[in-house]
């Protein structure tokens, strides 16, 4: 598997996220027909490379149904949640730096 396409191993997302995801879906309908491992990396994959979703490669499944998926999940806060689990058992770090920061780093003041 390609470490790029998939940078979480599937046995870590089985054990730390997949029970964060079940838990915050109540499924109506059908079941997925793109499992939750592929569209977790393809929504890790646009968010690291920035592409847009219709440009998401297509070992992923239907791009269309991965974006809806993420949407429905970040209506719930889904991603939050997944978020702060994994940062408060030290599985992730988040470093955010407030927009345009770097801009005042090569500011003078006359």
């Amino acid at each position: 598997m390609d470490q790029r396409l998939y940078p979480v191993t599937p046995e870590f997302f089985r054990q730390t996220i997949l029970p964060l995801i079940e838990g915050g879906y109540i499924w109506k309908g059908r079941p997925p027909t793109i499992a939750h491992y592929q569209v977790f990396c393809a929504i890790l994959y646009v968010l690291r490379t920035g592409c847009p979703w219709r440009d998401l490669p297509t070992c992923y499944g239907n791009w269309h149904s991965i974006y809806t998926r993420f949407k429905r999940g970040s209506e719930k806060g889904l991603w939050w949640r997944i978020l702060i689990a994994l940062q408060q058992q030290g599985k992730a770090q988040l470093n955010i730096r407030p927009p345009f920061e770097h801009l005042n780093e090569g500011l003078t003041r006359a």
